[in-house]
């Protein structure tokens, strides 16, 4: 496996995000979740939003963002890594930097809802530890999701 590093993002970051958006995810998350991060990173990203890449032979191979609302709530948390680097642990050491940023900026809970088919988004956050699931439901007729919540102490 190359050498992978993780780091925050950077405005030159911006198309080879929006190509992961656009390659690896699903489509109910591609329309809205990185509409958002291209309006929001294109220029230095603001304050309320963190955002750290995973870096890969030069290239940009995986992306965490979340949008910071305060009173632990977040906005548009994603996590996306190329195909062709998943199960390697980088998605985990992406979301272990942004919730460590996201500490440093003051959140004091951070929530996640994942598909309930979702196995390896679920298992990869249960395995930073103290993520809880704390609600299910549906989000249409045959979909369900999962949501987790974890204190930031």
């Amino acid at each position: 496996m190359p050498d992978v590093h993780i780091r925050e993002y950077k405005v030159e970051d911006g198309d080879e995000v929006e190509e992961l958006f656009r390659h690896h995810t699903e489509k109910h998350l591609r329309r809205s979740t990185s509409l958002f991060y291209k309006k929001a990173l294109n220029g230095e990203p603001p304050e309320d939003v963190v955002a750290v890449v995973a870096i890969a032979n030069g290239r940009v191979v995986g992306f965490s963002g979340v949008k910071l609302l305060g009173e632990g709530k977040v906005m548009y948390p994603a996590t996306i890594v190329h195909r062709d680097f998943r199960n390697r642990g980088i998605g985990k050491m992406l979301m272990k930097k942004k919730l460590e940023i996201a500490r440093e900026k003051g959140l004091k809970e951070y929530t996640s809802i994942i598909g309930e088919e979702n196995i390896a988004s679920r298992r990869m956050l249960e395995s930073l530890g103290n993520f809880e699931i704390v609600e299910k439901g549906k989000y249409d007729e045959n979909k369900k999701w999962v949501k987790y919540a974890k204190k930031l102490t």
